[in-house]
């Protein structure tokens, strides 16, 4: 599966807002809101300034959209963030995450999913990082999936932290 196959699919099913079943019998009310697309040569020049290297699968999803925001709450908000290019050197700056080769691209607000550049460039596909915002980085895990992978199965568990369970 292509990460455009899995974000039609999702736009398809979901729309801008949607019922989704959360459990017990209940259901929440969720949107979703997608960044414009990126150029290959604005990801080009982001790699060129930060010096970290842009999965295949991530760059396909940028060359969609430069972020998106998905399983939102409509009222409240909330929903975790696939980051845009400029959050992404935000989020970098403030959390001074970007230690090592590492960088972020999902904000689940408690926690962050980030990219491991050194990994990327050296062809492996189990790049992607979780860890607590507030965490010591030796508690950061590898979560052995690269983005297709972790965003497919984030779609089919509404947003859930399925590699927690």
């Amino acid at each position: 599966m292509e990460v455009e196959q899995i974000v039609k699919a999702t736009k398809e099913i979901y729309g801008e807002t949607s019922n989704i079943y959360v459990g017990y019998g209940r259901t929440k009310l969720v949107s979703f809101s997608y960044g414009d697309p990126l150029t290959e040569e604005e990801i080009e020049r982001f790699e060129e300034k930060t010096k970290w290297v842009v999965p295949a699968a991530f760059r396909n999803f940028l060359r969609l959209h430069n972020g998106a925001v998905l399983f939102d709450d409509p009222e409240y908000g909330g929903g975790p963030e696939i980051l845009s290019l400029d959050n992404i050197v935000l989020m970098n700056q403030f959390y001074k995450l970007g230690l090592r080769s590492w960088y972020p691209i999902v904000d689940l607000h408690v926690s962050v999913i980030l990219i491991d550049s050194e990994r990327v460039k050296a062809g492996r596909d189990d790049y992607l990082i979780w860890m607590w915002k507030t965490g010591a980085i030796e508690d950061a895990q590898y979560l052995n999936v690269e983005f297709t992978v972790w965003l497919d199965r984030f779609i089919v568990t509404h947003g859930e932290d399925f590699w927690l369970w």
